[in-house]
């Protein structure tokens, strides 16, 4: 059995979306959610969940890269490193509303394609005092 991981929870069926929001200050970067499979009967690491954008932003940037991490869920398998696919999202300079989406394949046949809409709201940064 394969395991994927989202910052959120994901839904239960392919073809259901995910709508997600977040408020980031202009000019940030943050992490909109991380991916990973692991076959739980082994602790056998998968490989990275590939993540395609399908909207994308108009007032930031989204950024998909690759990288290793470990399981986080309680259990046998939680201290391995596995491929972590990231989602990050690169804000821009002016305020305002964004959105875009995006879409993961995941290995494991009952996880399937699963995909994301997401938006944020650009707020300015406090000056620093």
């Amino acid at each position: 059995m394969a395991l994927g991981l989202a910052m959120a929870p994901l839904p239960g069926a392919a073809a259901d979306v995910q709508r997600q929001a977040w408020t980031v200050a202009t000019g940030r970067t943050v992490v909109l959610a991380e991916y990973y499979e692991i076959q739980e009967s082994g602790c056998r690491a998968m490989r990275a969940p590939p993540v395609v954008v399908k909207a994308r932003p108009t007032l930031g940037k989204l950024v998909i890269n690759t990288t290793t991490g470990q399981v986080d869920k309680p259990g046998r398998c939680r201290h391995v490193q596995v491929p972590v696919t990231r989602v990050l999202y690169h804000a821009g300079d002016e305020p305002g509303q964004d959105s875009f989406g995006w879409e993961i394949f995941f290995q494991a046949r009952e996880l399937g394609t699963r995909a994301v809409q997401g938006s944020a709201t650009l707020t300015r940064q406090a000056a620093p005092r």
